[in-house]
């Protein structure tokens, strides 16, 4: 039969004429893919009996530039102490800046919630008291994704301090694809991704809405409320 070759430029013909027919088709999220919206708090100890990082690298730089620390901070759902742990934020920081303070960051966000339990976020950026850190991957329920963490210092004192994350993220999961002959679908529902990607590179998408794919969107707010269409 000659309809498969036939497939591909069929796909990628039908984009194009939905895409000049309705904008909002333009940046839709798929089925394949979600969105969420967390506010946590990262919790960082600095020292004392309970104190969750430790200078590994010293350094005799008058900025301390150099000094290295490895971390194991906690993630809860409030700025308090006994607050639930959700997850724990585990990597490194580093001082980075030759003038004066310019902390460093890098760590797996590990989660321990019922909900998303194992699952991993892997976050890099600057530890200001305020600003923006980037997620660059994820594992898990969060495969694939890909986001921005706000964050703000809201408690702080000489030995700790708590930071509120505004995390926003797209991801798709991958924990409960059946690989028989459902996984043909998932198959289908990756390369619809990777072709809307390519026209996602080459349109404005900044002008564009997402109204039009609001079904799709998985949405939560921890701890206790979760709603979700897909």
């Amino acid at each position: 039969m000659a309809w498969p070759s036939l497939a591909v430029p069929l796909v990628f013909g039908s984009f194009f004429i939905l895409a000049m027919a309705d904008p909002s088709f333009v940046c839709p999220i798929l089925p394949c893919e979600r969105e969420i919206s967390l506010r946590l708090y990262l919790h960082q100890v600095i020292d004392g009996p309970d104190h969750n990082q430790v200078v590994t690298v010293s350094s005799r730089h008058p900025a301390w530039f150099g000094t290295t620390a490895v971390i194991d901070w906690t993630v809860t759902d409030a700025p308090q102490r006994g607050a639930t742990i959700v997850a724990r934020a585990k990597g490194m920081q580093v001082q980075a800046d030759v003038e004066g303070p310019g902390w460093f960051h890098y760590f797996t966000m590990v989660f321990e919630d019922p909900r998303f339990g194992g699952s991993t976020l892997a976050v890099m950026g600057q530890y200001l008291s305020e600003g923006e850190m980037a997620i660059m991957g994820g594992t898990g329920e969060f495969a694939m994704a890909r986001g921005v963490i706000k964050f703000r210092t809201v408690k702080n004192t000489a030995h700790e301090s708590y930071k509120q994350l505004d995390i926003h993220t797209f991801y798709v999961p991958t924990r409960n694809v059946v690989h028989s002959t459902p996984f043909r679908i998932a198959i289908i529902c990756s390369c619809v991704c990777q072709i809307q990607k390519i026209f996602l590179d080459s349109m404005m998408c900044n002008t564009l809405t997402f109204d039009a794919y609001r079904p799709y969107i998985a949405t939560a707010d921890l701890p206790l409320k979760w709603t979700t269409n897909v």
